[in-house]
């Protein structure tokens, strides 16, 4: 029985988590639940916010009973809960004829609220892992129930992972796998806590456990899941097999090593700038990827933020990649090939493919781990795309069991191609499950820096959460001072007026505090560091001095090797660094396996160095650097340059400065490469190595594409040439002279230089032999004269066979190919064509079968051989993937959806251009979106949607301005005359159609000109000036035939006759309309309207009274159009067939009514 007292009521403490328990005063309370009483009154524990209706809390708890009855249950229940509750009972439980409450008032000790006041202080997470006893009432199985049981359980779960990490970061492994067990016992398919185990038990010495672990998880997960463990978990086993201390899983050690030894302070603050990137990791899951910037001063927390995002989204099941910018960048794309390099097992597990291989350019170590196929050479900006674009694929890649967040840190240090590297991802992650966060100092990234750029571009597009943090609030300041018992003393006023709220000013102080400092605190961030600093013990500095010569990063064993220190003396000096904060261990899986806590510590260690001594020490550290990891030199060879150069040793400097050129050209770093070389010029003095360096100069500038920097350079490299006199030398620079004229349309300057490369090649081998002849004959092209072209060719293919110099052969019969196209028959350009791909395929060179086919592919266009066209992009399309080369992979989705458009269903046509709109976005070549858009409209011009056509041309001319593309622009002016002339709009079309003129002719694009001028004569048509229309047509079929371009004239013949029939010249239509038809497969493949050109053709020779004639003509045009009409989808068949010489033809040939006069 219960006694009196505990009738009468006091203080009640109810446990829900395990079994229901219940208390009062401190005496267990035995509370009978009969019926569904104890689910009313749990209902009533966890929703004490708000009364509930009793027509709700019915339906809840009887779902199955009908309402009346449901009621009275209710009631039932409600007079039972009453009577088993102390009195009296209204002290607890409110009552009234429409809602029930739990009574605020009551005095209540709860574990459910307890353990959440405890989960959200890590000081009391032992409290929060205590409370929970159990899952929440499991004795209940109503529905409402679940979500809250599983919330409550969620939570445990993150708090039993935080004690493994806290207990780790203290070194407390046995306390760190009892929890990592308990967890798992908990959650017992969690991989990523059988992953933690595995590492904490390698770490403490007991490697076959970890591989036991390991073992039994596998044969459990086997035998019940009928699965295989994940990759990360069979490549850490593997890992420590083979005696290689792994990086756990949960990224403990990345955490540290991203909060730099800042976590001296409890994480106070930054709640709403966790909660916005919680909310875009959100999105980033659901496979919208998105970016972060975090901005602020040094030491302002933007590292711990980022460390306190990746354990959030780490309890979360993502997946943490950190990577960390030297200042200055060692290398490029430094931040993401560090980051990538943390997950090395995970990339060496993916399948092997160009994208990896290409990948290892950047990571060789992956070389080692797995076989990977070679990687075709491209052209420069394709093979910089390429690398770009399987960087991306393999960070997907590894988004695929478990999204990715990839901090990148500093990235105010970082040069030109990381940028240009974070603006490619940027574009491609909006559909993958990655979500990018970069951190930058704003005092060290001026306005006009390019990642500023890259930013506003970012939150211009919607796709970036711009956070700027600023110094702690007060309240912030007032949470820390009381977790801090040794700075307790101080008030948050005082602590705020000496840091000014900075994070790690006030870890400095914490710190000092705790070590017993007493004096007054420095007066800034830089003070507060010099402390810290002056606190070390002789050995202690000197090797910060060592490491801070090598760096923001550092090796132990380049540290011993300049010191020349026992490993005694060098471990203790490390361990003062690592326990005074001033180093960590690094994150990743670099060789350089520790970091400053902060780019402030590091560069106040270098400044206090004297000048000599840190030349003669940075001279020792790239010696030792070299020595140490030879294989690594490429890699670090920057690096090496400048260490060299400080240490004052030139000649080494200047070698290793021209390997780090090389190798940023090519990982597609051009800048960079500008930077280094400009730097090993001011250094090198030997004329031959000046004039290597000049060679890559212009290498640099031809790939940059700025003329007067290309021509500044091409100067520098003759001068060198005619000191040094060396042949090959003076042909490099000739190829590049002949280069530069070619882009500039200087012909003048090219045959200069091909008659300068003929004195030089004089007596020369087969191979020489044959890049001359192919250079005399592409410049016999540009010049007109195709006779002494195809001379000149055949010479080319003379000697590159003797030589059995494959890409000269392919290159020539190219070359070749198109000479013959132009000079005709086509079938002799076909000819070359063939033997080009057959020489590329015998090669077996993909991307020598990439140029050749395409090649082939131009062949046929000019011949409007359409279905040839789609079977060489088909091909093309192939090759394009197979290497990796997403340019032209894009340019071939639009050559297949202009081959398509004319033979094929619109709808197909249309989704090939959406593909490379695609690509082409992704790539960020605005030219290529235009051409696209430009493309797409012709299609949609030729169906009948005109003003979608005249929307998307539109659309080009924006793309081709924002490129400043001039080729795009001419034809984008041309084809908007065109379609403003075909509704009518004669006012615009001519504005238009004049611009283009100007053009075409001022930048002597010949072939424009000609369209334009027929556009132009259509206009002056539609607004019923004949004479100028038929003015301008004569121009445009005079161009034409000089071109031999009169395949493309059929339409302009069409016009030109019913415009003669307008004016009463019967003749003059007659003879346009013999030229019209004197090939008739020429209409068939030369126009966008076949069906037009032969009823033109049929109104006028019935007008001549050859109405035989004229029947078998509109008859041709009916069946044509009707076929072409029957590939259609029904929209695009009804615009079709509402063209309205489509309903001309239509209706003439069902009443053989025409119209009169003809139009």
């Amino acid at each position: 029985m219960q006694t009196a007292r505990a009738k009468k009521g006091g203080r009640l403490a109810i446990r829900l988590f395990g079994h229901f328990e219940v208390a009062l005063d401190g005496v267990p309370f035995r509370l009978a639940t009969p019926r569904k009483s104890l689910q009313v009154l749990a209902y009533l524990l966890l929703h004490r916010g708000a009364p509930v209706s009793r027509e709700y809390l019915a339906f809840l708890l009887y779902p199955d009973d009908e309402e009346g009855s449901a009621r009275a249950k209710l009631r039932a229940t409600l007079s039972e809960l009453t009577k088993i509750l102390p009195s009296p009972a209204e002290r607890y439980v409110i009552v009234d004829t429409d809602k029930v409450a739990w009574n605020q008032d009551a005095d209540v000790w709860l574990d459910v609220d307890e353990f959440g006041d405890a989960m959200r202080d890590d000081a009391r997470l032992s409290d929060a892992i205590d409370l929970y006893r159990g899952d929440l009432l499991p004795e209940i199985y109503d529905e409402w129930l679940e979500t809250i049981r599983e919330r409550h359980r969620n939570a445990y779960l993150r708090c039993l992972s935080e004690r493994i990490s806290q207990a780790r970061r203290n070194g407390n492994l046995a306390l760190a796998i009892e929890t990592a067990r308990n967890l798992l016992s908990a959650d017992p398919w969690r991989e990523d806590v059988v992953r933690r185990i595995m590492a904490m038990r390698y770490e403490s010495g007991d490697g076959a456990g970890a591989l036991r672990e390991y073992a039994e998880f596998a044969d459990r997960l086997r035998a019940q899941m009928r699965a295989e463990p994940m990759v990360e978990t069979a490549a850490l086993a593997e890992q420590i097999a083979n005696g290689v201390a792994p990086a756990p899983d949960d990224s403990d050690a990345e955490r540290s090593a991203i909060v730099r030894g800042s976590a001296v302070l409890p994480f106070v603050g930054r709640r709403d700038e966790m909660d916005r990137l919680l909310d875009t990791w959100k999105r980033a899951t659901r496979g919208r990827g998105a970016c972060a910037f975090i901005g602020g001063e040094a030491g302002i927390g933007k590292s711990r933020l980022a460390s306190e995002l990746a354990h959030a989204i780490e309890d979360r099941g993502g997946r943490v990649l950190v990577g960390t910018t030297s200042s200055p960048e060692a290398v490029p794309y430094e931040s993401v090939v560090d980051a990538l390099r943390s997950a090395l097992p995970f990339l060496a597990a993916l399948k092997p493919s160009i994208a990896l291989a290409s990948v290892a350019a950047l990571i060789p170590e992956i070389h080692a781990r797995v076989a990977l196929p070679a990687v075709p050479r491209l052209d420069g900006e394709s093979e910089r795309m390429r690398l770009f674009e399987s960087l991306f694929r393999c960070m997907t890649e590894l988004a695929g069991p478990r999204p990715v967040l990839l901090v990148l840190e500093d990235l105010h240090a970082a040069q030109a191609a990381s940028v240009e590297l974070l603006q490619f991802l940027l574009r491609r992650i909006a559909g993958a499950r990655v979500m990018i966060v970069a951190t930058y100092r704003d005092e060290e990234a001026t306005r006009l820096h390019a990642l500023h750029r890259l930013r506003r571009e970012a939150r211009a597009a919607g796709g970036a959460l711009n956070v700027s943090l600023t110094s702690l609030s007060r309240d912030d300041v007032e949470d820390l001072r009381t977790a801090l018992p040794d700075v307790g003393d101080r008030s948050a006023e005082t602590l705020i007026a000496a840091t000014h709220g900075n994070p790690l000013f006030l870890t400095q102080l914490a710190v000092d505090a705790r070590e017993g400092e007493r004096a007054a605190p420095p007066t800034s961030l830089q003070g507060a560091v010099e402390r810290r600093i002056d606190k070390l013990s002789t050995a202690a500095r000197t090797a910060a001095e060592i490491a801070a010569c090598i760096g923001d990063r550092f090796s132990r064993d380049a540290v011993r090797e300049v010191s020349a220190w026992d490993d005694a003396v060098l471990t203790d000096a490390l361990d003062e660094l690592l326990d005074r904060r001033v180093i960590c261990e690094a994150p990743g899986r670099g060789l350089l396996e520790y970091a400053f806590t902060h780019q402030l510590m590091h560069e106040t260690i270098l400044r206090a160095v004297a000048p000599k001594q840190l030349a003669v020490r940075r001279r020792r550290v790239a010696r030792v650097l070299e020595e140490l990891y030879p294989e690594r030199f490429s890699e670090l060879s920057a690096l090496l340059a400048a260490h060299y150069e400080a240490g004052g040793d030139v000649g080494n400097a200047v070698r290793c400065y021209f390997e780090a050129v090389r190798r940023s050209i090519g990982i597609g770093a051009l800048q960079e490469a500008r930077s280094l070389c400009e730097r090993a010029l001011a250094l090198a003095t030997d004329p031959e190595t000046r004039a290597k360096l000049l060679l890559e100069s212009v290498t640099i500038e031809a790939r940059c594409g700025d003329l007067t920097t290309r021509e500044a350079a091409l100067t520098q490299l003759e001068r060198a040439d005619a000191e040094l006199g060396d042949v090959a030398v003076h042909r490099a620079m000739l190829l590049h002279r002949i280069a530069l004229a070619t882009s500039t349309g200087d012909l003048t300057a090219r045959e200069g230089a091909v008659n300068a490369l003929r004195d030089s090649v004089t007596g020369a081998d087969a191979h020489w032999n044959a890049v001359l002849h192919l250079e005399h004959a592409n410049l016999a092209i540009a010049q007109g004269k195709l006779d002494e072209a195809r001379a000149a060719g055949q010479r080319a293919l003379t000697h590159s066979r003797a030589a059995g110099d494959d890409a000269t052969t392919v290159k020539t019969l190219c070359s070749m190919a198109l000479l013959e196209s132009h000079r005709g028959p086509l079938s002799n350009g076909e000819r070359f064509s063939a033997e080009a791909q057959q020489v590329a395929a015998g090669a077996c060179d993909p991307s020598l079968q990439l140029l050749s086919t395409n090649c082939a592919w131009t062949i046929a266009y000019q011949q409007r051989n359409f279905e040839r066209c789609r079977e060489l992009a088909a091909a093309c399309l192939l090759l394009a993937v197979k290497l990796g080369d997403r340019p032209t992979e894009a340019q071939t989705h639009h050559r297949l959806a202009v081959a398509i458009a004319y033979v094929g269903n619109p709808a197909d046509a249309r989704q090939h251009f959406a593909e490379a709109d695609r690509i082409y976005g992704e790539t960020g070549n605005p030219a290529g979106t235009g051409g696209q858009f430009m493309n797409r409209a012709v299609l949609e011009m030729r169906v009948g949607h005109i003003e979608r056509a005249i929307a998307a041309t539109h659309k080009a001319l924006e793309f081709f301005e924002q490129a400043n593309e001039i080729r795009g622009r001419v034809p984008v002016l041309s084809n908007l005359a065109l379609q403003y002339a075909y509704i009518g709009d004669t006012e615009k079309a001519l504005r238009y159609g004049e611009e283009s003129l100007e053009l075409s002719r001022r930048y002597g694009f010949r072939n424009m000109e000609s369209s334009t001028l027929e556009n132009l004569a259509l206009a002056e048509g539609v607004a019923g000036r004949y004479e100028r229309a038929i003015d301008y047509a004569h121009a445009a079929l005079a161009l034409r035939s000089e071109l031999q371009l009169q395949l493309w004239s059929g339409q302009t013949l069409a016009n030109l006759a019913i415009w003669q029939a307008r004016l009463g010249n019967l003749a003059g239509a007659r003879h346009a309309v013999e030229e019209l038809l004197a090939d008739e497969d020429a209409i068939d493949r030369g126009n966008d309207w076949p069906t037009y050109c032969y009823w033109a053709a049929a109104q006028i020779v019935r007008l001549d009274g050859d109405r035989a004639n004229a029947k078998r003509l509109l008859e041709r045009a009916r069946r044509l159009m009707e076929k072409t009409a029957q590939g259609f989808e029904d929209e695009d068949r009804a615009a079709f067939l509402s063209l309205p010489w489509h309903v001309d033809i239509a209706q003439s040939a069902k009443t053989d009514v025409w119209p009169d006069p003809p139009r």
